[in-house]
């Protein structure tokens, strides 16, 4: 029954139906094709070690990069695509577009759908950070050689559309969901007194021209990202939660703890802070887009991945995964190996660990359940 509504779906709407959006309809037409759905029934999923690895989830794909290829696979375990990319010090940024991924350090970078890559380029100088938009839109920061920084950004077919040249030093960008504005952080020197500043500019993608351009003084910016009402800024020195017009809604100051980890979302920003000399606990205050404090917990161990879901913050440590409600405040650990390398959200209901050479995967309600007192390791199906 299902074929023949993929086939009637495919004469409706032929003229909006890419090559893409066929095969991944042919995906699910196959004699076995319930080994796709989103069920338990995830399968151990295996691929060749390598010294830089990287993860991602791109459509609910796993997919794994390093030296010498991409490859992504279905929650069957079954290779859905295998690309070659020779990309020394692989970065993955998925949208709801496309996959992008650069060198860091080198100068490739490229971009792909489910079944294959959609173009590839490089640029003059090496890549030092990107970012993916949901509108298909991407852009890189690299140098040319007549500037210290630029960014150049590119649209949803790998087209160069514009670049924003600068003597300074850009360290953070973001784009906001729909592409239509691009946010730049960057540190350069105090020509008179040697002290770093900060400037902020949020600018027009296609023309560069400016929106905003504000300065900090006395701090380096670190990260930058977007947020439902505004943007944060992590520096050297503070947190920001600025609105639009880059007001300030609210500043954390760092005092003498630096955040070991920070993860920024659209609504909710998450900072770890230290509590002993050996950094074996960690906590984890959590806030609002606007910069109000939401809540807090302890993590135990080095966190390697923290990620928001809805109300649950899942945090990895060398020993363990821990889930947190927000709301409820209620905190539930799962053991893990040692040598567990990253975790990855596939869905909500749905975490992948990560290892050198294999990964599996974990129902969160079952592992994570706030019903159970204790769990021990789950091997996947």
């Amino acid at each position: 029954m299902f074929a023949v509504f993929v086939i009637i779906m495919v004469a409706a709407n032929r003229e909006e139906l890419t090559l893409e959006n066929i095969r991944y309809l042919m995906r699910y037409l196959d004699a076995d094709a319930n080994i796709y759905s989103y069920t338990s029934d995830y399968k151990t999923i295996s691929y060749s070690a390598d010294s830089e690895i990287a993860f991602g989830v791109y459509r609910g794909d796993f997919v794994v990069a390093d030296s010498n290829s991409l490859n992504i696979y279905a929650s069957s375990g079954s290779s859905v695509q295998q690309s070659s990319s020779f990309i020394a010090n692989p970065i993955l940024l998925p949208s709801n577009k496309h996959l992008l991924v650069y060198d860091l350090g080198g100068n490739s970078f490229s971009v792909y759908n489910t079944f294959s890559r959609i173009t590839n380029g490089s640029l003059d100088y090496p890549i030092t950070g990107g970012v993916n938009s949901d509108s298909g839109m991407f852009a890189l920061i690299s140098k040319t050689s007549e500037y210290r920084s630029a960014v150049f950004v590119f649209d949803e077919e790998g087209k160069k559309v514009s670049q924003i040249l600068k003597n300074k030093l850009i360290m953070a960008i973001d784009l906001s969901r729909d592409g239509k504005q691009l946010l730049i952080a960057s540190a350069y020197n105090d020509p008179q007194t040697g002290d770093f500043l900060t400037e902020i500019m949020i600018c027009d993608p296609f023309t560069g021209e400016e929106i905003v351009n504000t300065t900090l003084y006395d701090t380096m910016p670190l990260k930058a990202q977007f947020s439902n009402s505004g943007f944060y800024l992590l520096t050297d020195k503070y947190l920001l939660f600025c609105d639009n017009s880059a007001v300030t809604r609210s500043r954390y100051d760092f005092e003498f703890n630096y955040p070991t980890h920070v993860t920024m979302t659209s609504d909710t920003l998450f900072a770890a802070f230290s509590e002993s000399v050996l950094g074996d606990t960690q906590k984890v205050l959590i806030f609002s887009d606007k910069g109000s404090e939401m809540g807090q917990y302890i993590a135990d161990g080095k966190i390697v991945r923290l990620i928001h879901d809805s109300n649950d913050v899942y945090t990895l440590t060398d020993s363990n995964i821990q889930r947190y409600d927000i709301a409820s405040g209620k905190s539930i650990k799962y053991k893990v190996d040692s040598n567990i390398v990253d975790m990855i959200l596939a869905r909500s209901d749905t975490l992948y660990l990560c290892y050198i050479s294999h990964a599996n995967a974990i129902i969160t309600n079952d592992a994570l359940s706030f019903d159970n007192n204790e769990n021990d390791i789950v091997k996947a199906k």
